[in-house]
């Protein structure tokens, strides 16, 4: 998992050009060999974020949300920053603390 997380930031150019049509495939694929399939909720964000590039829609924000507290509450580290991660995981109904989103 380290090195897709390398490899997908570097060709994102550390995050400036959000999650290509490529780097969603690779991340399928991972997923895929770690646990045999991908969730129908997983493909939906995946397509989200393919969309919306770098600048975030609020609803895909929320598909954010929602993974990282599943994830949260399973025990797995986020891998992200502090702020970040704060910002996953705040309220809904709060405005979403992340750069670029609208």
């Amino acid at each position: 998992m380290d090195s897709l997380k390398h490899s997908l930031w570097e060709k994102s150019d550390e995050g400036r050009k959000g999650i290509t049509p490529e780097m969603a495939q690779d991340i399928v694929n991972a997923i895929k060999d770690q646990q045999g399939s991908v969730s129908p909720e997983m493909t939906r964000l995946l397509e989200s974020l393919q969309k919306d590039g770098a600048t975030l829609s609020k609803d895909t924000f929320r598909q954010l949300q929602d993974a990282a507290r599943k994830a949260k509450g399973a025990g797995l580290d986020l891998g992200v920053k502090p702020e970040i991660e704060q910002s996953l995981l705040q309220d809904q109904d709060e405005t979403p603390g992340l750069p670029n989103v609208n």
